[in-house]
């Protein structure tokens, strides 16, 4: 099958959390549309909910498929299983960040094999857009995402917001500052639907949203895009 659109995602959720009511109306309007998720290389039986590959692809393959888009794994291995960490402390959510934001880690092989990885797709299937995450929140495994889309060629590229961390000002603002781009679409969403989408990630909910009441945060949001 021939693609015509492409969504890239860092982790098994991140694009049915942030887009699914544009892939909604994409396919709507009969697009072919593939979900490419980078970093899907887990322990399978961990104990951590995090790392357990078995439930979250699970979780995922059905996401996606009550959204009639296919899915493809890249397996590569996500920050917790690159650095061999047993938790993503409140230490690692500021300093991991911070590293790889200043090309410390010594990541920038990775963005080239995945950069690659997705040209080949694209040319392969003359894609007209890429959708790719704008790191909105920080997380090392987006932040090297959105290099390794950045400068993909012959398609159009479109950033979009990660949510949840999207519903944090400051996390949003400094980060879409430093983001060029010429047109910014905003999407209006069907808070049931979405709201329905997320809860299929049932395994993620508790330790994303950690108690916070989920049609609060989904009462004034609008998925945002921005053309670049």
């Amino acid at each position: 099958m021939k693609y015509d659109i492409i969504f890239i995602s860092p982790h098994l959720d991140d694009v049915v959390y942030s887009c699914s009511q544009m892939i909604r109306n994409l396919v709507k309007k009969d697009n072919k549309i593939l979900v490419i998720t980078l970093f899907t290389k887990y322990d399978d039986f961990s104990e951590n909910i995090f790392l357990n590959g078995k439930t979250r692809k699970k979780e995922d393959i059905d996401a996606l498929s009550s959204l009639n888009v296919d899915y493809l794994h890249l397996d590569y291995p996500e920050l917790m299983i690159r650095d061999r960490l047993k938790d993503y402390t409140l230490y690692h959510q500021i300093v991991e960040p911070i590293r790889t934001l200043c090309y410390v880690k010594g990541d920038t092989v990775l963005y080239d094999l995945i950069n690659q990885d997705i040209q080949k797709i694209i040319d392969q299937n003359n894609v007209k857009q890429v959708y790719f995450p704008a790191a909105i929140g920080y997380h090392p495994d987006h932040l090297i995402t959105f290099r390794a889309c950045y400068n993909l060629k012959n398609t159009q590229l479109i950033v979009y917001q990660d949510f949840p961390y999207c519903n944090q000002t400051i996390f949003k603002y400094t980060r879409m500052f430093f983001i060029r781009y010429k047109k910014q679409i905003s999407v209006k969403v069907d808070h049931e639907i979405k709201k329905e989408d997320i809860l299929k990630y049932k395994s993620q909910f508790d330790l994303i949203f950690e108690g916070e009441d989920l049609d609060e945060i989904l009462k004034d949001y609008c998925e945002n895009y921005y053309i670049i």
